[in-house]
């Protein structure tokens, strides 16, 4: 199963799992995505990113990131690079959310002209059912800001939150 999801870099990075399971969710949670980058806010960041670009697409209705902060908090939850299903049934109770997003952020680094580094953001996220546990879709991408660069380097970008942004459009489209 996970060979067959397997693509080239330049390709949409994501593979549904269980479509049957994936239509039937309504209603979302975001988490915190897990930071392994050197950027200290770059999981409020994506995670936002991500929560903007499902509000924009109108599939899912999405419940407030200060909400899930909260609750995770009052559940001593310190780090969301894991769910246990105690805390997915929470979430499903107190925020009637069928599914849940959760991520991690590898890599998160801005434009630094002196070294002519592009910037890279790499984010991999899945979405999980609450009722189930299991993960019904998951998806990894590596962008650079020369990802879209055309002769004479225009179309070069060079914030890191518009190519996370980029990710969170792919990964959404088609969901």
């Amino acid at each position: 199963m996970i060979a067959g999801c397997m693509v080239s870099p330049k390709e949409k990075a994501g593979c549904i799992l269980q479509k049957d399971k994936l239509h039937r969710i309504k209603r979302v949670a975001v988490l915190p995505f897990y930071n392994l980058s050197d950027r200290l806010d770059a999981e409020v960041i994506v995670t936002n990113l991500f929560i903007d670009e499902i509000g924009h697409g109108h599939r899912f209705s999405v419940v407030k990131y200060g909400d899930i902060q909260e609750f995770l908090w009052q559940q001593k939850v310190q780090s969301t690079d894991t769910m246990t299903k105690d805390i997915l049934k929470g979430l499903a109770d107190r925020f009637s959310v069928e599914g849940v997003i959760l991520g991690t952020i590898n890599t998160y680094r801005e434009w630094e002209p002196d070294k002519k580094d592009p910037a890279i953001v790499e984010i991999s996220a899945r979405f999980v059912d609450c009722e189930t546990g299991q993960t019904v879709w998951f998806g990894r991408e590596r962008k650079t800001g020369q990802d879209e660069r055309t002769i004479f380097d225009f179309g070069e970008i060079k914030f890191c939150s518009q190519l996370a942004r980029m990710v969170a459009k792919d990964f959404l489209t088609g969901l």
